[in-house]
């Protein structure tokens, strides 16, 4: 009797621990705060100053022209997105996904995009002054003429993208930036990022 009683008690704390990976497997991760009537806002009124868009799925959307001065951007889908027109002053584009996105002459001045993901994206004619691109992953970017001063790149991934006509050496931070096959560079920037300690310079 004793045998069985131990037996049930030890095949009952198994299974309770085999459940301890599940649970921790099923909880919810944590969710970013954007609230749905900013969204309804940006797609009605197209005007979204200061909104909290946080996480938000704006995939493939036209949003050019539209207000998003110091709107909260952080970890919004915004792959294959238009964007442009009126400054995003101050915006929070953190760990957002701006692959292949469209934001040719867009005034990104100031704004946070660290750890963002810009591959294939259309930067050409951007003002970037002062942005935080650190981290960043602009694999491939179209950055033609592009306003690169005082930007932080420290880190970031510029490997095949076009820096032609761009002043990427009055850029604030180039440390550990990887411009492997980056296209458009003049040979006084490829012997400036070297000493501003960049990495695999063409």
């Amino acid at each position: 009797m004793d045998y069985m009683k131990k037996t049930l008690l030890n095949t009952a704390f198994v299974i309770s621990i085999g459940f301890v990976p599940l649970l921790l497997c099923i909880q919810p991760h944590p969710a970013y705060g954007y609230k749905r009537a900013d969204v309804e806002r940006l797609l009605s009124e197209r005007d979204c100053p200061q909104c909290n868009l946080s996480g938000a799925n704006l995939k493939n959307a036209n949003l050019q022209g539209i207000n998003l001065k110091g709107a909260n951007l952080k970890g919004a889908d915004l792959s294959g997105a238009k964007l442009g027109g009126p400054p995003f002053g101050g915006s929070n584009l953190q760990n957002a996904n701006l692959e292949n996105a469209n934001l040719q002459n867009a005034n990104l001045e100031n704004v946070n995009l660290q750890f963002a993901n810009l591959k294939g994206a259309n930067l050409s004619r951007a003002n970037l002054n002062g942005a935080n691109l650190f981290g960043t992953t602009l694999v491939l970017a179209n950055l033609n003429n592009a306003n690169l001063s005082g930007v932080n790149l420290g880190s970031a991934d510029l490997s095949n993208a076009n820096l032609a006509n761009t002043n990427v050496q009055e850029a604030q931070n180039l440390l550990d930036a990887n411009f492997a096959n980056a296209k458009g560079l003049t040979t006084w920037q490829t012997v400036e990022f070297y000493y501003k300690g960049a990495l695999n310079v063409p």
